[in-house]
């Protein structure tokens, strides 16, 4: 009697041996994957990795805001209707409403696409751009905006409008301190003296 109650427990004790240890290997064999797959994850998160987003996929976000500070730590505030990624810092832009203080007075800018590289914070706006300033209304095709500098250029034709005064010429460009604006190419201009 006694050999069969320590049989009976020795058959228990290896029943529950062979069960435990089949619940760790299975256990082992879902950890290491996830354990993987979750480095896989992390790796391909590096921020530092430069990544491309192949030709056949668009990752497209709708009503997107983008802001930061130019170097002045004055703030800057890009809306777009819609955006289109193509690569980590570069985005095509649709349907732009733009903001940024400069010299105490908001910089208004409108345009109808453009591309933004968020790295060198360069902003390329095209077709009907619009950009307002103290009553002063500048339009052309396309025009460079850099955010950090606030450097504004275009070697496209260019119309400003201040009150009753007008100036056209083929291409302009500010200088680091934006107090100063330079036309160049052809500029014709029509000034009213109550203007100023």
């Amino acid at each position: 009697m006694k050999n069969i109650s320590f049989i009976i427990k020795r058959t228990k004790i290896l029943k529950y041996s062979f069960l435990l240890s089949g619940v760790f290997v299975l256990f082992l064999i879902f950890s290491i994957p996830s354990n993987e797959e979750q480095k896989f994850v992390t790796e391909d998160l590096d921020t530092n990795k430069p990544t491309n987003i192949p030709k056949d996929f668009n990752l497209n976000m709708n009503n997107s805001i983008f802001e930061g500070l130019d170097k002045n730590k004055k703030p800057y505030k890009i809306v777009a209707d819609r955006v289109t990624k193509q690569n980590n810092n570069i985005y095509n832009l649709n349907g732009i409403m733009a903001k940024h203080n400069i010299l105490n007075s908001d910089l208004q800018i409108l345009a109808k696409n453009g591309i933004l590289d968020e790295a060198t914070k360069l902003l390329v706006l095209s077709e009907n751009v619009k950009v307002t300033f103290n009553n002063l209304i500048l339009t052309a095709n396309k025009i460079n905006f850099n955010l950090n500098s606030n450097i504004v250029s275009s070697r496209h034709p260019v119309e400003v409008n201040f009150q009753n005064s007008t100036i056209k010429a083929l291409s302009f460009s500010t200088d680091d301190s934006n107090n100063i604006i330079n036309f160049e190419g052809n500029v014709v201009s029509t000034l009213n003296i109550n203007d100023f």
